[in-house]
């Protein structure tokens, strides 16, 4: 999963920067595109707003950090927690694109189609993750 032998720590490191960092680039882009698309500022609701609904990025660290640690307890092999990891996180991207399309009333079709765009986003950026070598 990652150059050389990757450490407990190191993922862990990694898994932690990685979400703390979706969530920053998130936030500073949505925060940054409101004076574009409105002509002002964001007032504070709309600040607190935008913390309340890119949060769930950082939850995202959640399950790689607990698979992680039971590693580091020796239940299963690191490179095995990495990999499930990854694929849980891929699921709960075509989760969250099923859910979300049924929301907006796409209907049981469009909401699986968006799933499945979802899921097809998320092995894009394993993809390029794993040919930068992480």
């Amino acid at each position: 999963m990652q150059s050389g032998h990757p450490t407990h720590g190191g993922a862990a490191t990694s898994v932690a920067a990685t979400a703390l960092g979706l969530w920053l680039a998130t936030l500073v882009a949505d925060l940054q595109a409101r004076p574009v698309a409105h002509g002002r500022r964001p007032d504070g609701s709309e600040v607190r707003h935008a913390l309340l609904t890119s949060s769930p990025l950082l939850s995202s660290a959640l399950g790689p950090a607990l698979l992680i640690a039971l590693s580091a307890l020796g239940v299963l092999a690191l490179d095995t927690a990495l990999w499930v990891s990854v694929a849980s996180e891929v699921a709960a991207l075509a989760l969250w694109g099923f859910v979300g399309g049924l929301r907006v009333g796409a209907g049981r079709l469009g909401a699986l189609i968006t799933g499945v765009l979802n899921a097809v986003i998320g092995l894009g950026v394993v993809a390029v993750k794993l040919v930068a070598g992480h």
